[in-house]
């Protein structure tokens, strides 16, 4: 595959065996594709007739915000392969399995097979998760490029709100018993939902997190790179990409 095959195939968010860094392999008209205006780079007879009229500085200035911004916006280096992300998942699942010795070693068997119990239970649901993420990965046709930071942080925001709902609800049982009640009843909810429930397709557009967020900020139905934030006629609106992140911390 020659370099100019690799870089349309990263324009067209598929993968492609290697990057090529070089400008050279890439058309001016691609260029002002990917950046949404038009630009001296790559482009010789603009920037001749640029030179000959005296806006030297004009090329110069196009020359270094457009390149700069063309490979922002291919964020090549995001892209993970299928052969990667199988990799980087036997890694972790060894490692919390072979944790399972530690416990054993730290605290005996019963201690244990409770840890590996939770820990199946808990790669289930993951699994389930997974799921749900490429329905809206599809749902909002997130480019393969932007899935990697949307995950990382959609991720990183869940253990963090797990974690407050965690001490809250400890803070809360101690304080008041009878709250242990209502989180019983909560769990049993939701045991019979999972038993029983249909298989229902996810409808993302259903979430009620994400009609709330659509009301309060205005959106752009636009991906402006990575950004989950950009300016449209002079007013600062939310990309497609926060909300995906919103429904990746909330399901």
């Amino acid at each position: 595959m020659t370099a100019k095959e690799c870089v349309q195939r990263t324009l067209a968010r598929e993968s492609a065996p290697y990057i090529p860094l070089g400008l050279y392999v890439v058309d001016y008209d691609t260029i002002e594709a990917v950046i949404g205006r038009k630009t001296y780079v790559r482009n010789k007879i603009a920037c001749q007739i640029a030179f000959w009229e005296g806006r030297r500085d004009e090329v110069v200035e196009s020359w270094k915000r457009d390149t700069v911004e063309f490979f922002t916006k291919l964020d090549c280096c995001d892209i993970i392969t299928f052969k990667e992300a199988a990799i980087e998942s036997s890694i972790w699942i060894a490692i919390g399995v072979s944790f399972t010795g530690v416990i054993f070693a730290w605290h005996g068997g019963q201690a244990a097979g409770e840890y590996i119990s939770g820990y199946l239970i808990e790669k289930s649901l993951s699994i389930d998760n997974v799921f749900v993420w490429a329905v809206i990965f599809s749902y909002f046709a997130v480019p393969k490029a932007y899935q990697f930071r949307v995950l990382f942080w959609g991720i990183f925001g869940a253990l963090v709100l797990r974690a407050i709902f965690i001490f809250a609800g400890v803070a809360l049982i101690n304080a008041f018993e009878w709250v242990l009640a209502i989180f019983g009843a909560i769990l049993l909810y939701s045991a019979w939902k999972i038993a029983f429930h249909d298989d229902q397709e996810v409808h993302p557009e259903n979430n009620p997190v994400l009609k709330l967020v659509n009301r309060i900020i205005p959106s752009s139905p636009d991906y402006d790179g990575q950004k989950l934030f950009t300016v449209r006629n002079a007013k600062r609106v939310a990309t497609p990409l926060l909300a995906v992140l919103i429904m990746v911390e909330t399901t």
